[in-house]
C-alpha cells in the first residue's frame, strides 16, 4: 500500500520538474546582434507569375560587434520557409538541404553596420500548393544558426515575411 501512496507523489515531482526544466530551455536567449531582410529579386511585390521565385536574404549586424556567422553553411542548407495560404490558413514547411557539419564552424565575419546576403528560389509546384489558379500566401522566411559575438557563440533566430500574390495574366499579356 506504501508504494500506491509514493509512486503518484515521485510520478508528480518528476512531471514537474521536467517541466520546469522545459521552460528553463525556451528561455534561451537568441542573440539579436543580427536581423533578417527578405526580398524577391527584380520584383519588389513579389508577384507570382506561374515561374521560379527569386529571394534574396540580407542579414545584417545591427549590433556594434563584429558577429561571426555561418554563411555557406546556411547557403547550403537553405532557410526555413513557412508558407500560409492568406485565404484558408493552410500551411507547410518547405523542406531545407543537408549541408556539411564542417561548415558550422566556418564563420564569415559581418561588421557591425555590415551585411551578408544569399540567394534563395521557390519553385512554382512549392508555390501553388494550395491553390493552382491563384496563389495568395505569405511565405516566413526564418534564418537559424549558431553565430560567434565577442568571442562567445550563442543562438540566433531571425525572420522576414514577404506576401506573394499571383499577377493578373491578361495585363502581362498587353502591349504598349
Amino acid at each position: 500500500m506504501q508504494n500506491f501512496v509514493v509512486l503518484p507523489f515521485l510520478l508528480t515531482f518528476l512531471i514537474f520538474g521536467q517541466v520546469a526544466d522545459c521552460s528553463k530551455r525556451k528561455d534561451i536567449h537568441m542573440n539579436e546582434a543580427l536581423s533578417v531582410k527578405v526580398t524577391c529579386n527584380d520584383n519588389p511585390r513579389c508577384l507570382f507569375e506561374g515561374k521560379d521565385l527569386f529571394i534574396t536574404i540580407s542579414i545584417s549586424n545591427t549590433s556594434s560587434s563584429r558577429v561571426g556567422f555561418p554563411l555557406q553553411f546556411v547557403k547550403d542548407r537553405g532557410p526555413i520557409i513557412k508558407l500560409t495560404d492568406t485565404e484558408t490558413g493552410a500551411d507547410t514547411n518547405l523542406p531545407t538541404h543537408p549541408a556539411d557539419s564542417d561548415l558550422l564552424e566556418d564563420f564569415t565575419s559581418v561588421e557591425p553596420g555590415g551585411s551578408v546576403q544569399m540567394e534563395w528560389v521557390m519553385d512554382p509546384e512549392e508555390l501553388s500548393q494550395f491553390r493552382h489558379k491563384h496563389v495568395d500566401l505569405s511565405a516566413e522566411v526564418t534564418i537559424m544558426a549558431d553565430i560567434v559575438v565577442d568571442g562567445k557563440k550563442s543562438k540566433f533566430i531571425g525572420s522576414d515575411t514577404i506576401r506573394v500574390i499571383s499577377i493578373d495574366k491578361p495585363k502581362e499579356n498587353s502591349q504598349n
